[in-house]
């Protein structure tokens, strides 16, 4: 067991330190590559999706978790779609991004300001959460807005911050108020992670004996 704590400390540090290079040496990089600010969206979301692949091989190749993106099917070929989706793991993100390409999602305040990770959050246009008050709850819904406008799939989490375990926790509103105010449809994701871990009760160092079967439905 303490050789499998080590081994998710090794995985999680990657990821933290990934998303600082992300933010500090890619994104300027490609900035500087790329004057067409369309031309720059989309090169660094396939240099997130890669990214988030790269740490899910990772995880994979260490028996810490069984997931591959890439035997998810998704139809990436229709009008942009509201993403709803449950919350059972730290790495949902980065689970539904990687098959999801083309998207943004609606960031947990917390996470949105951790220094490690805006970066790479703000310069791919995703959105911060709310703060609670209603004109931000306006301000998250224009946002929604403007994404879908110009192409991306929106990923939300609607019980706002990662499941209990073994269950659901009270759904906000914003997602489904969104949907109905522009016209998108919805698609629900279910994601599974058996044995449960990573949620809301389970310090990330806690993980089971066999590898987590983590998969998106």
């Amino acid at each position: 067991r303490y050789f499998k704590v080590m081994r998710g400390v090794g995985v999680f540090s990657f990821f933290y330190l990934g998303a600082l290079v992300y933010g500090l040496l890619l994104v300027p990089l490609v900035a500087m590559l790329s004057r067409s600010r369309e031309v720059r969206r989309k090169r660094l979301h396939r240099a997130i999706t890669t990214g988030f692949r790269w740490t899910l091989a990772l995880l994979r190749w260490t028996r810490i978790f069984d997931f591959d993106p890439r035997r998810v099917v998704v139809d990436t070929q229709g009008p942009p779609v509201i993403v709803v989706a449950n919350h059972p793991s730290t790495l949902d993100v980065v689970g539904v991004l990687s098959v999801y390409s083309q998207a943004v999602v609606v960031v947990k305040r917390k996470i949105w300001h951790h220094r490690m990770l805006n970066l790479m959050f703000r310069h791919t246009e995703h959105i911060p959460g709310p703060t609670g008050s209603a004109h931000d709850g306006l301000r998250v819904l224009d946002d929604i807005k403007d994404r879908l406008a110009r192409g991306y799939s929106v990923v939300v989490f609607p019980e706002g911050t990662r499941s209990p375990k073994g269950g659901l926790d009270i759904m906000q509103k914003g997602a489904f108020m969104a949907a109905t105010a522009t016209g998108t449809e919805l698609q629900p994701v279910l994601i599974t992670c058996t044995p449960s871990a990573l949620h809301r009760e389970a310090p990330w160092h806690e993980l089971p004996a066999e590898p987590i079967r983590y998969r998106i439905k």
